[in-house]
């Protein structure tokens, strides 16, 4: 397994990198992690909380203009995702991140809007 250490509060913070990201292919030389890779470790450039932040204004930040943009702007709006952590013995750990996703998004609307035109 590889990991990519973040800067924590008060301790580090692995997030497991999947394969692809690191695997060398022959005749071709691909920047990012696995240039950096050392003992299976490679330290983050940002810190977890910025990198956190990131994610976060990523995947919300999309559904929160998708939702503007609609006709009929819920009253309400809520979105779950979730990141996968462990942690033991003084370590925490991300769980390998991909393109795969879940959301979970609830829309609300506290009064129905009347149709525009004649009464």
């Amino acid at each position: 397994m590889t990991y990519l250490v973040f800067d924590g509060d008060e301790t580090p913070v692995l997030v497991e990198v999947a394969d692809r990201e690191t695997a060398q292919v022959p005749g071709m030389v691909k920047a990012g992690v696995g240039d950096r890779l050392k003992d299976g470790l490679a330290q983050a450039q940002v810190k977890f909380g910025d990198a956190l932040t990131t994610l976060i204004e990523l995947n919300a930040g999309a559904f929160v203009r998708a939702v503007k943009r609609l006709e009929d702007v819920p009253d309400e709006v809520e979105i779950e995702f979730s990141v996968k952590a462990t942690g033991e013995l003084g370590n925490f750990a991300v769980g390998k991140l991909s393109g795969d996703s879940n959301y979970r998004v609830k829309l609300l609307w506290k009064s129905v809007s009347q149709p525009h035109g004649d009464d």
